[in-house]
């Protein structure tokens, strides 16, 4: 709903309807916009492997963050899982970036997308049915479960798969980076949840 015309109001006018029908506090009432059967991700994020303090910034200002000085100044971009060109706010702005001679960009995707024909390097990524998955869920608590039902085609790789051979080219030898996808999955499906009881990858 969001990414239509006028996508952000229609959002709005839908969250009020639970207030003017007077829905909150009943059973089934009120509004839910996202929840997540609580899974604990530092366990694939792995923050505690981080030397120091990293800068972060927020990727829907990307277009102020590539254009406007910042010091020390992002001179390369690494983009998977989105089109930054097509999908963030203050569109010239973000294509004025990605235009610039100085930023080295690397896009990881299936399709040549606005966002890659800025890239330096674009890599091949694998779709959803050439790698095993978890999907969580917006607005309940249901998982699903995608196995991969096809071989990969070329050299493309899954994010899972890049991020990993990028951590072991940086010398990082901690177990995780010889993970396959579905090791992730069991792990994260180990951690205990009450949310997630009697769930196991076999089940």
């Amino acid at each position: 709903l969001s990414r239509t015309r006028r996508g952000a109001a229609t959002v709005r006018a839908i969250s009020c309807l639970p207030a003017l029908v007077g829905a909150f506090g009943k059973t089934g009432g009120g509004a839910l916009l996202s929840v997540r059967t609580t899974f604990d991700l530092s366990l694939l994020t792995r923050p505690d492997l981080c030397p120091r303090p990293v800068r972060e910034l927020n990727m829907n200002q990307l277009g102020r963050i590539l254009t406007f000085p910042l010091e020390p100044p992002v001179k390369s971009l690494y983009v998977y899982s989105s089109n930054p060109a097509a999908v963030l706010p203050d569109q010239n702005r973000v294509l004025a970036g990605l235009a610039r001679e100085d930023l080295f960009t690397v896009v990881h995707e299936r399709f040549l997308t606005d966002t890659a024909l800025y890239a330096d390097v674009v890599l091949p990524a694998t779709s959803s049915l050439e790698q095993d998955d978890l999907y969580q869920s917006y607005g309940h608590y249901y998982l699903q479960l995608a196995k991969r039902v096809l071989s990969p085609l070329g050299e493309a790789r899954s994010n899972w798969q890049v991020f990993s051979a990028l951590a072991r080219a940086f010398d990082f030898r901690e177990e995780i980076f010889s993970w396959t996808e579905e090791e992730a999955i069991k792990h994260l499906l180990a951690q205990p949840s009450p949310l997630r009881e009697g769930i196991t990858y076999e089940h």
